[in-house]
């Protein structure tokens, strides 16, 4: 009955910006309520092993906050995976910025590794600029997902043995041992995980790669997945959901925006996808401090949820416009100043339409609301990591077959943890909804208040 009122809403509306407004609020009040109510979400498939994809598969993800002052809380992001057929699955961080699947290998002591892992391949040397360095040999196996827990149950999803995984039987960080072939007593990364899940969509070395866009998917749904986190301080409902439903495609609440820089010469092995460059989408970063305003255009946004927050690598020539909005240490920008109006913003696919992705007063809350500035050594262009505070305020879905990165807005929060009563919010939300949608409102210009940053 509350599908069918907001539906009616939407038919009601008149066309133009205000009416799109009122869709996307709209299609928030529905993603609000398959949050809230779990037996309205889709079904999903069965525990699978299989060569293709065919139905929707929703993996959990679980969050982890670190406190690195007082002042400060950021999070990080784990999935629970295991290797060549092993029943006794282990968190890795869930990285859509890293290059693909590396993780802690032991022959003694790594239960996560299964008796199914193949033969050691080429060897790999891998550094990340959080000063964790992996080396140790590519393996092609097969990965099962898990949910969470101490008991953890069946796979949820199983692959074929087609994936190279990086067996990393040294990990290091800062140049400090903190994993060996002989294990180690605790996670090596980040005090939680044994190593790291990337997803970027541009192609890694050494054959190992973004593990989702190998995947082949067929039946009910289109090649592709979504991300949601959830807000920032949020404990729970996190998922990464393989394969893409009519719904999700569908979605009104979703805004997209066109991959960048398709690179067909070089495909995703498996799946023969097109590889595209890290910098996933394009757009223009407005600062303004005490009146005093400028735009860097043209940016590339880097989508990376293992990075808690945003991150501005500059080029020379762009040092000038960043100076007046920075705070200095040895001459060098190093942060933005508190209290600079941030707005992140891209145009719309197939439109000319530019939307906010981000828009903040900038703080010294790293993970919130801190922003860090970084000298590109290497000269090449400047591009801004969104980090995790963008899927902190959007569900973000990666639509591989038709080349878009949509987000979804979550819903505004409803005190109280009962579904039933924020059903019932979302109820009366959509009731006072159709009356302000009225003729007479309509043709007075009245609209809802937009789910979104605009």
């Amino acid at each position: 009955m509350i599908g069918a009122r907001i539906r009616n809403a939407m038919r009601s509306s008149a066309k133009g910006p205000a009416a799109r407004r009122r869709r996307r609020w709209l299609g928030g009040l529905a993603l609000g309520l398959a949050l809230t109510m779990p037996q309205l979400r889709p079904a999903l498939a069965d525990p699978s092993a299989a060569a293709v994809v065919t139905s929707a598969y929703r993996i959990p993800l679980q969050s982890f906050a670190y406190h690195p002052n007082p002042q400060s809380t950021y999070y990080k992001y784990g999935i629970n995976l295991s290797l060549g057929g092993s029943t006794s699955p282990q968190l890795f961080e869930f990285d859509t910025g890293g290059d693909g699947f590396y993780a802690a290998y032991s022959s003694s002591n790594a239960p996560w590794w299964g008796p199914a892992a193949g033969s050691p391949g080429s060897h790999f040397s891998k550094t990340f600029d959080s000063g964790l360095h992996y080396e140790g040999d590519g393996i092609t196996t097969s990965i099962s997902f898990f949910g969470l827990g101490s008991n953890p149950g069946s796979p949820i999803f199983t692959t074929p043995s087609l994936y190279t995984v990086a067996a990393a039987d040294r990990i290091k960080l800062n140049g400090s041992d903190v994993w060996t072939s002989s294990g180690s007593s605790g996670p090596p990364v980040e005090t939680n995980f044994y190593g790291d899940f990337g997803l970027t969509l541009k192609r890694g070395g050494d054959g190992i790669e973004n593990l989702l866009a190998q995947l082949t998917y067929g039946g009910d749904v289109t090649a592709g997945y979504s991300v949601a986190v959830g807000r920032y301080g949020s404990s729970g409902n996190g998922y990464v959901q393989l394969g893409l439903l009519a719904a999700d495609r569908n979605n009104p609440a979703t805004t997209w925006f066109a991959m960048q820089g398709s690179d067909p010469s070089r495909p995703f092995a498996n799946s023969h996808l097109p590889s595209f460059s890290a910098e996933l989408i394009n757009g223009d970063l407005k600062l303004d401090l005490n009146g005093s305003h400028t735009t860097l255009s043209g940016l590339g946004l880097n989508l990376d949820s293992g990075t808690p927050g945003v991150t501005l690598h500059y080029n020379d020539s762009d040092r000038s416009q960043l100076d007046p909005y920075s705070v200095l240490s040895s001459g060098e920008p190093v942060r933005l100043q508190d209290g600079v109006a941030l707005d992140l913003r891209a145009r719309v696919s197939g439109t000319g339409v530019e939307e906010s992705l981000l828009a903040f007063l900038t703080g010294d809350n790293y993970g919130l609301n801190e922003v860090l500035t970084r000298r590109r050594s290497d000269k090449a262009v400047t591009y801004l990591n969104s980090g995790a505070s963008l899927f902190q305020n959007y569900v973000v879905t990666y639509d591989l077959q038709n080349q878009l990165v949509g987000l979804t807005p979550y819903p505004v929060e409803v005190p109280g943890p009962a579904p039933l009563a924020a059903a019932v919010v979302f109820c009366r939300q959509a009731r006072a909804l159709r009356r302000r949608l009225r003729p007479a409102d309509r043709r007075a210009g009245g609209a809802p208040p937009s789910a979104s940053n605009d």
